[in-house]
This record gives structure tokens, C-alpha cells and sequence, in this order.
């Protein structure tokens, strides 16, 4: 971060705020002091908390001092050099597809704004300023916004652990707020249109999308050694994202989930397209699977246009799983389950509002202990003493 020299005149009203050589600016701890006849002000990269501040105002000098003395060269440490290497270092936990997308937004979006600047020098207002480029200049909107973040920050916990810095500058930029997309869910009528004008491969495709909550690329991936008739279970344990088959998305992603009966009578209809002379349940023309679920955006959008329902994306049938199962009084638990979620929490975060509220008789086995009670009288009497007492010179 850098060290900023101040006048006599300018410290008046620079250090509002001060006391014992610290002041908080914008929620961050600033330390200042006079070192060798200068003023300096510098930002001691922590929060402006009541300790933090004793903290600073106690080791004024050193962190001024520590500021003013040049490092010490600890090799290549540009942001573009630092990154890639720890973007290498993290691929053991990180899917094929997630690897691509960090190398292309590193690539797209850091590196032309910091590649050629030293890891260390960046600073938390830079940062800031950069997330808001992204979002109000570029357009990029904050969902990208926020995957950017997300691989700078990573990167500046690596350089944290290499000692190239020593806090993280991200702990002081808050992340962007989402403008999440409202979920539009087809109804259960739009699912049976749906159903009704399709036929073939995409109305088996359907049924397993709307009626399993699988994600588009999980059953594009799905093979037919995933499906178990006799148990009426398949496993879900792959996904297929811009061409590649690998893992899928998260730990609870892999799950064995349960075959509804239009989801079995689909498969047994598909099994007899390709179940006997291939191994991709859904197969393409050159009859491998299918790349991605951009591969059937021109059909779902031509059978959406067909049935007079307002456009809405292919993801909405796993959306539609979960509003249908659970507006028709499903159990949340199986629910989840069955859409891949950690834990119930998560389904209620995305899909509370599904969960009907009917207004019925709570906890009826308490009835009884209030009965006894009034079998004894105690009710009655106090009752009308206390209307007695009420009606005190009542006419």
C-alpha cells in the first residue's frame, strides 16, 4: 500500500478523527506520525475496530517504517506471473471445467487490468474500483464480477501463503450484490404441454429433466450403466460441460436418486434407441453425447415458441422439479436429495416459497391436557368471576 507524506497545514484536516497516532478513514485504520520531519498517513490494511486502532496507535512507527523500507525481491511476483502459478497449484481440487473457467477469466479480466503490476503493491481501492469497472463500465454484470473476485482473491491468499504479502486486500472490498434472476418454474399444465409436443429422444429428455430435477448436464452424461431398472435408481455421478465428461458438480452432487414412473417409462422407451448400441443414454447425430446444454437450446426454444410459453432457460426444468414436488406437499428432505443440495437449508433458500402454507390444527394432542383442565371446573369459575368483576355497576 502506499505511504502518503502530509503538511502541517494539510494535517488539520486530513486527521479528523485521529488520537494517538491512528484514525479511522471509510472503515479502514490509518496510522500517522512524524518520521525524520515528515508527516506520514498510511492505511494499516485492517478493519478500524476499537482494538485494531490501539493497535496502530501503539505500533505507529513500525508500521510507517515498514511501509517506507522497499522490499526485498522474492523472484517473479507480477500478478500475471503469480497467478498462473496459483491457478496450477489448485487444479488438484478443481474440476476440468472449473479450471477452464478461472484460466479464461484470469486471462479476460485481471490480467489486463494487473498483470504487470507487483502482487504486493495492489491495494484495496483498486480493488474496489475494479469490481465497479467491471460491472458499470464493461457490462459484465455481477455474476461475472463476482467470479473475477473470486479468482483474485484465491490468487492473493496463495501470494499470503508464498509471504509476498501479508494481508489480504479482499478482506476490505465487500463483494458486489447479486441482481439474482427471478426463477420461473413452468407449471405442472405447461410440463404436460410440453410433454404433449414433443416426442422422441427430447420428450424422453423431458420427462427425466422435469421429473428427476437433475441438471442439464448431469443427464446428458448419464450412461446406461447409471440405471437400475430392477431398483428403480440412478446414480448421478458425471456431467457433460462444453464437450467434456467428467465429475460432477460438488461432493453432494454425486447421488443415487429415485426413478419416478414417468422417468422409467421414458428410459425404457429410450433404452430401445440406444440402450442396446450405446452407452450415453442421450446420444447426438455422430452418436456420443451431447457437448453441452447449448446443444439443445434451439429445440427447447422452438418447442417452448410452439406451446405459447414465455421463454425462460433450460435450467428452469430443475427449477420446475423443485417448485412442483414441493407446491404438491413433497417431503423437503427427499426433495433435496433428489436435486443434489447439501442440505435442506439450501432448497429452502432458493425455494421456500413453493412450500404451501395452509393454515391447519398444530400440535392436537395437546387438546386433551386443556379438556382435563376444564373438566375440573377451574376454568368455568375463574371465567366468570372475571366476567362478574367486569360487569361492576353494569346497569
Amino acid at each position: 500500500m502506499s505511504v502518503r507524506s502530509v503538511s502541517r497545514s494539510a494535517k488539520g484536516a486530513n486527521m479528523k478523527g485521529q488520537a494517538h497516532h491512528a484514525f479511522a478513514r471509510n472503515g479502514v485504520a490509518y496510522a500517522y506520525g512524524r518520521i525524520d520531519g515528515k508527516t506520514y498517513r498510511v492505511s494499516a490494511g485492517l478493519e478500524a475496530t476499537k482494538q485494531n486502532l490501539a493497535y496502530v496507535a501503539r505500533e505507529w512507527r513500525t508500521i510507517i517504517e515498514d511501509k517506507l523500507t522497499p522490499k526485498k525481491s522474492k523472484g517473479d511476483t507480477t500478478v500475471e506471473a503469480f497467478g498462473w502459478r496459483s491457478l496450477k497449484a489448485g487444479e488438484a481440487t478443481r474440476s476440468q471445467s472449473t479450471r477452464d473457467d478461472y484460466a479464461a477469466g484470469f486471462r479476460r479480466d485481471i490480467i489486463p487490468f494487473f498483470g504487470a503490476r507487483q502482487i504486493g503493491d495492489i491495494t484495496a481501492l483498486e480493488l474496489k474500483e475494479w469490481q465497479n469497472s467491471m460491472i458499470k463500465d464493461d457490462g459484465a454484470g455481477t455474476g461475472r464480477a463476482k467470479t473475477a473476485r473470486k479468482i483474485f482473491r484465491g490468487i492473493m491468499n496463495d501470494a499470503m501463503l508464498a509471504g509476498i504479502v501479508d494481508k489480504n486486500p479482499f478482506a476490505l472490498v465487500k463483494a458486489p450484490k447479486s441482481n439474482a434472476k427471478e426463477k420461473r418454474p413452468l407449471s405442472l399444465n405447461e410440463v404436460r404441454a410440453m410433454l404433449k409436443a414433443t416426442s422422441g429422444w427430447f420428450h424422453e429428455f423431458l420427462a427425466l429433466a422435469f421429473f428427476t430435477g437433475a441438471r442439464t448436464g448431469e443427464i446428458l452424461a448419464l450412461k446406461w450403466e447409471y440405471v437400475n431398472f430392477a431398483s428403480q435408481k440412478i446414480h448421478i455421478a458425471k456431467t457433460q460441460t462444453k464437450g467434456r465428461y467428467g465429475k460432477v458438480k460438488t461432493v453432494s452432487s454425486d447421488r443415487v436418486i429415485d426413478m419416478l414412473p414417468p422417468v422409467e417409462a421414458a428410459l425404457r422407451r429410450q433404452y430401445l434407441n440406444t440402450g442396446a448400441k450405446g452407452e450415453f443414454v442421450f446420444e447426438s447425430a455422430r452418436k456420443d453425447a451431447f457437448a453441452d446444454a447449448n446443444s439443445l437450446h434451439p429445440i427447447w426454444t422452438e418447442t417452448l415458441k410452439r406451446c405459447e410459453i414465455d421463454y425462460r432457460e433450460l435450467y428452469a426444468t430443475r427449477h420446475t422439479f423443485a417448485s412442483i414436488m414441493l407446491s404438491r406437499g413433497e417431503d423437503l428432505l427427499w426433495t433435496s436429495k433428489m436435486l443434489g443440495h447439501k442440505n435442506a437449508a439450501i432448497t429452502l433458500e432458493y425455494y421456500a416459497k413453493y412450500i404451501p402454507q395452509d393454515k391447519v390444527q398444530r400440535a392436537e394432542f395437546l387438546n386433551e391436557l386443556a379438556n382435563d383442565a376444564d373438566k375440573s371446573g377451574v376454568c368455568t369459575q375463574f371465567t366468570q368471576k372475571l366476567h362478574t368483576a367486569n360487569n361492576v355497576g353494569a346497569a
